[in-house]
């Protein structure tokens, strides 16, 4: 990016984690969190909060796979709950038309958090979209709720 005359705060290229005041040096994730920042694939909550404990919610992870994708076009979102100046957008517009995380009806939830088999759902449609080879198969069986995993 660059900024012919002033940019603002919020134009500013992506920070690293180290920018972050809530991702400490020695956390586990710290280099996952500087990886997925510096390649614009996340942003922090805030300039300077990043929010690693926050809950994820279906509107953050349909950005998140949108800007993995590269921002494609997005199609127009007829959710009553994501208005067209709604942060997500596009990005829940674009997940929808691709049939990669759908709403019920007229609504997305969007700040709802998947439940674990939505989450799964949503990154093998993810990797079916990005032409990934999605044939191999896991056992399941050790899982303690095995059986409530639908087909």
């Amino acid at each position: 990016m660059s900024c012919a005359t002033i940019c603002g705060y919020d134009q500013l290229p992506a920070p690293s984690a180290a920018d972050y005041q809530d991702v400490a040096a020695d956390a586990w994730y710290y280099d996952a969190v500087d990886y997925a920042v510096s390649h614009e694939y996340l942003s922090g909550t805030t300039r300077t909060q990043f929010s690693p404990e926050a809950p994820l919610t279906r509107a953050m992870l349909v950005q998140i796979l949108y800007q993995v994708a590269g921002q494609p076009e997005s199609g127009i979102s007829h959710y009553s709950d994501v208005p067209d100046d709604s942060w997500c957008y596009a990005a829940v517009s674009w997940a929808s038309s691709n049939g990669i995380l759908t709403g019920s009806g007229s609504t997305f939830d969007p700040e709802r958090a998947p439940a674990r088999q939505e989450l799964a759902a949503a990154l093998y449609r993810f990797a079916q979209y990005s032409k990934l080879d999605t044939s191999p198969r896991a056992d399941l069986s050790s899982y303690a709720d095995a059986d409530q995993v639908a087909s």
